[in-house]
């Protein structure tokens, strides 16, 4: 197969790909970028209303967000992954809700421990299953790391109301 061959199979991929985008939604096989965010082809996906560790945070010997990002691909699983699109963040990426296999992708982040409830933008969607997730101390709740979230207020008064509710 030559190059110009692949580069039309590319295309026609693309092309595929930008149409769903179009329809609000985005599918396929999708890879793990860190806690909270995946790559479908070339699309860049943000998961709705969670936020994980990000970077280099240590939290003692542990590495919080690359566990984070472990999770997600476990979650995902090599199954094929649906996102609605709700909205475009400033960097270009889609804001979604993504599933696999039916199950809501930020919700079992979140209940794993390895994500939590971001009420600016979920308006507490996510709350119950972080507040099960911090009794039980499973994932970043297990141990006490006060820099691990930085600077970002996560306080439910924060709420900055979703266009519409997620889907279910």
């Amino acid at each position: 197969m030559t190059w110009l061959a692949l580069a039309l199979i590319a295309g026609v991929f693309t092309a595929i790909a930008f149409a769903d985008v179009q329809q609000g939604t985005v599918s396929g096989r999708a890879r793990a970028s860190d806690g909270d965010s995946i790559r479908i082809g070339e699309e860049r996906i943000v998961l709705w209303g969670v936020d994980a560790p990000e970077g280099e945070t240590m939290c003692g010997q542990a590495r919080p967000p690359r566990q984070a990002r472990t999770a997600l691909r476990r979650i995902i699983g090599g199954n094929d992954v649906q996102c609605v699109v709700r909205e475009i963040d400033r960097h270009g990426r889609k804001v979604s809700v993504c599933s696999v296999r039916g199950r809501d992708i930020g919700a079992a982040m979140v209940e794993q421990g390895w994500a939590r409830d971001w009420p600016r933008h979920s308006c507490g969607f996510y709350a119950s299953q972080e507040a099960a997730a911090r009794a039980a101390h499973r994932g970043v709740w297990a141990s006490e790391c006060p820099a691990l979230w930085g600077n970002r207020n996560y306080a439910p008064d924060r709420c900055r109301a979703p266009a519409a509710p997620p889907p279910q």
